[in-house]
């Protein structure tokens, strides 16, 4: 899944819920109505202002109303509830209400506001396992009007695997997502997902079109960087990688933003195995174990990717001027490799480790302390 790189929020208020609140939870609705035991679309009227209780966060009163319900989606909802919201809610709007608990004692979120166009594309989700088919309802929502609805599809499509999109790239609308990367107003969480997507299913054309993006530093910000790189490289494969190597991640002149962004690429076409054999990944990633603003992270990288070749050179490069977090990753790469690695760099991990506790005892008990394998 890519929910590493996607997160944003799902409706433009901070809908506070009975158990959860939904503005700060990263699921799509599905994942509500999954997991409540009634929900049911409903017309909300107004009743009265209950202006002296304090809101859930002492600023706004709460607003009491009546829901009528008109269309059922989980369970047996009652006729009518009535039901608080710490936002107004105009008269006659459409909600979605949610409920969770037994019958009789129901605990109920706030009500979502939701227009007719959102209640159909909701309807349908419920009987949608995750996966190609719900992907093919959601796909072309992602930039729809209604921003309930568009912001809920990208949810939809970044919790889906990243093996079904693989599988389903020959669907994906391809200019629009050509139109989204190259639009100033997408917002960077979802120029993440677009440029991934761009990067399963598109062309030649594409490629140079990121690799404009990835080598051009002054036009492109730093945080679409790392998925600009992304996608750059899953449709140049490894002679782009040889290229990234020359001009980014050996280059003096390269800034921290563009090291790093290669960086967020390699480790997520490692996590989900695309385009470019591990063991390559791997090979790029060693020489930024010598970079002075990301050595740590490099050496963390290849301690995760369980790369156990730089276990006889690592420890010759600890100095004790070097800073805290560098020391802490060599010694914790050691310690790892002491206990994964094969019997050979197992015995040479443990010597190394033991020459460390004698330079800098303090570090290495600290990590051994917080030390998980």
């Amino acid at each position: 899944m890519l929910t590493a790189w996607l997160l944003s929020a799902l409706v433009p208020c901070d809908l506070v819920f009975g158990w959860a609140p939904i503005g700060r939870d990263t699921r799509p609705l599905s994942a509500h109505i999954d997991e409540s035991s009634v929900a049911f679309f409903g017309v909300w009227q107004s009743e009265s202002d209950a202006g002296d209780e304090p809101s859930s966060d002492e600023t706004s009163p709460f607003f009491a109303g009546t829901v009528t319900v008109r269309r059922p989606l989980k369970g047996t909802p009652p006729t009518s509830l009535e039901i608080t919201t710490p936002h107004a809610i105009a008269e006659g709007q459409r909600v979605l209400l949610l409920g969770r608990g037994e019958a009789g004692g129901l605990r109920w979120r706030a009500p979502v506001p939701v227009s007719e166009a959102a209640e159909d594309y909701l309807w349908q989700l419920p009987e949608l396992p995750i996966g190609p088919r719900r992907l093919r309802h959601v796909l072309p929502f992602l930039e729809h009007a209604d921003p309930v609805i568009a912001e809920d599809a990208f949810r939809e499509v970044s919790r889906t695997p990243i093996a079904t999109l693989v599988d389903e790239a020959d669907t994906f609308d391809l200019p629009s997502l050509r139109r989204w990367v190259a639009s100033p107003d997408v917002s960077p969480l979802r120029y993440d997902l677009y440029a991934v997507m761009l990067g399963l299913a598109g062309d030649a054309n594409d490629r140079d079109r990121f690799g404009e993006r990835v080598f051009t530093a002054d036009v492109t910000p730093p945080l679409v960087l790392g998925a600009a790189t992304t996608g750059y490289l899953l449709l140049a494969g490894e002679s782009g990688l040889v290229e990234l190597d020359e001009r980014r991640l050996t280059n003096d002149e390269a800034t921290f933003s563009q090291r790093y962004a290669v960086l967020q690429a390699l480790r997520f076409l490692w996590e989900h195995q695309l385009s470019i054999p591990r063991d390559r990944l791997a090979v790029s990633v060693r020489p930024l174990t010598e970079d002075a603003d990301l050595a740590d992270l490099a050496i963390f990288q290849l301690q995760q990717w369980r790369d156990w070749s730089l276990v006889e050179t690592l420890a010759g490069r600890y100095s004790l001027k070097a800073p805290k977090v560098e020391r802490r990753a060599i010694v914790r790469y050691y310690l790892a490799a002491a206990v994964t690695a094969d019997p050979e760099r197992q015995a040479v991990a443990e010597a190394k480790l033991a020459e460390l506790e004698q330079l800098d005892p303090e570090m290495v008990e600290l990590a051994r302390r917080f030390f998980v394998p």
